[in-house]
Formats: structure tokens, sequence, C-alpha cells
């Protein structure tokens, strides 16, 4: 494993672990607390910086590759794009038959990078 990979690694385990302790940590206070309107809003920016934490992590990984790299990365971008898209489409027309539970959305950025973490490695063994 290369110095940028380790990097990456790091820098997302880093901030994705804060992203999910910041997440359950405020549900947690919150729920046993009666916050008013400016403590609420000061907590909710916090995991929001991890977000974007993990954003930048990912684009600043795919900038230190060549251009083979680059390219197996963005297909497996647009693979995660169409897929997840597709789902959320899917979901939707079927909530509006069917009575199905509506699904936090502050979960849509994690799993974007779930999925487009697997998605690299379909399409990295493509080019390998």
């Amino acid at each position: 494993m290369d110095k940028a990979t380790k990097t990456y690694m790091l820098r997302m385990f880093i901030t994705s672990s804060a992203y999910a302790a910041s997440i359950f940590g405020i549900n947690a206070y919150a729920n046993g607390h009666d916050l008013s309107m400016p403590i609420a809003l000061g907590l909710i920016i916090l995991p929001l910086g991890f977000g974007l934490g993990m954003i930048v992590s990912i684009i600043l990984f795919m900038l230190s590759r060549d251009e083979v790299q680059q390219r197996y990365i963005t297909e497996a971008a647009l693979w995660t794009l169409g897929l997840f898209g597709f789902g959320s489409f899917t979901y939707g027309f079927v909530q509006d038959v069917i009575q199905l539970p509506d699904l936090p959305t502050s979960w849509i950025l994690p799993m974007l990078i779930l999925i487009w973490s697997g998605a690299c490695f379909f399409t990295k063994a493509r080019y390998a």
C-alpha cells in the first residue's frame, strides 16, 4: 500500500468514525435534553464538517492517482451515482404504492461512500 493510500485510509477512518460518533452522540444527548434552536443548530454543524472531510479525502486521494487509477475511480463514481440514484428512485415509487418507512437522509452520504468503495473494488479489477 503506497503512502497516498495509507493517508487516504487514515483520513477516511478518522472522518467517518467522527461522523458516526457525532451523529449518535448528538442524538443521544438531544433525546435527554430540551435544546434551544441555536444549540441544536450548532450541534448539527459538527457532523456536517466531518461529512465534508470525507468528500475532501476522496477528492485528494483521486488527485494523487495516475490517469488509469483516476479512470476506475471515476467509473466507480458513475456506477454509484446510477445505482444509488436508481435505488432511491425505485424506493420512492414503491413507497408511493405501499407504506414503507421513510429513510433518514443523514445516511445518504455515508451510503454513497460505502457503495462507491465497493464499486471501486470491482472497477479496479477490470483494469488490473
